[in-house]
């Protein structure tokens, strides 16, 4: 989440449709930058045809709903809920947090979330914050860099999102610069106390590596910056697939604001 907002104390300056692009890019992608509360919508669709394709039509997953963050790096409050619709079935999910208790839902029916195994949960999230010393966990320190692996930025105008003026930032993505920051973030994964990490392969192997450059085709990023303070509101990116040796081909979307 901290990657996807701030306060207004970024010490950003207003920005129009005739800001150079790359500005907007230092401005945004560099800097602290720390969400106090917000509303998430994610949403993801995958569309594949043909080869080795085991989808039967397109899988849509979404997540979305409130939070707020509480001083101190405790957990913060919550209320998010879950959707996957693909291969005929649609799942319903959520979870919600009061900071102090915790519950879940799955396809209708509500339930609380044992006090023990809440604090254990709690507990976890507040040992990896002591853990990351200070440091959000933003692009900045998975050692993602958009600025990299951006091609042929354009600042495309003012936009809105939601109630918030935006300038909207297009360009293409050069996959193999992109992969290079992917490993850089699977690397700093454990160091981060991400928990779970240690399932978590630590790069790509070269024929991975491979295989998604040759996969992807036509790229496409939208970036929405705020105008007035260059806090990142919304990320889009779409690209297509074409898998020679399956013969499978197809589209993904990715949606995050």
């Amino acid at each position: 989440l901290a990657a996807c907002g701030g306060d207004d104390s970024s010490g950003g300056e207003e920005a129009s449709a005739s800001t150079d692009v790359n500005e907007l890019l230092t401005q945004t992608f560099s800097g602290e930058k720390d969400v106090k509360s917000g509303n998430l919508a994610l949403e993801l669709e995958i569309a594949a045809q043909g080869g080795e394709s085991q989808l039967d039509g397109p899988v849509k997953v979404s997540l979305k709903g409130p939070f707020q963050t509480q001083d101190g790096g405790k957990l913060p409050e919550f209320k998010l809920d879950a959707s996957l619709d693909g291969g005929g079935q649609s799942i319903q999910a959520g979870a919600t947090s009061t900071g102090e208790k915790g519950f879940i839902s799955f396809q209708g029916s509500d339930y609380a979330v044992d006090d023990q195994v809440f604090r254990q949960f709690r507990a976890g999230f507040e040992e990896a914050q002591k853990n990351s010393s200070g440091e959000g966990q933003s692009f900045a320190s998975l050692g993602m860099d958009p600025r990299k692996w951006l091609t042929d930025p354009e600042n495309a105008g003012e936009a809105k999102v939601g109630d918030d003026d935006t300038i909207k930032i297009t360009g293409g993505i050069d996959v193999g610069k992109l992969l290079d920051d992917v490993n850089t973030a699977l690397a700093k994964a454990s160091s981060l106390g991400l928990q779970g990490a240690g399932q978590v392969p630590e790069k790509l192997t070269d024929e991975q590596r491979r295989q998604v450059i040759d996969a992807v085709k036509d790229p496409r990023v939208e970036i929405y910056t705020g105008q007035d303070d260059q806090i990142l509101r919304r990320l889009v990116v779409n690209l297509g697939l074409d898998d020679a040796a399956s013969g499978t081909s197809g589209t993904v979307a990715f949606d995050i604001s």
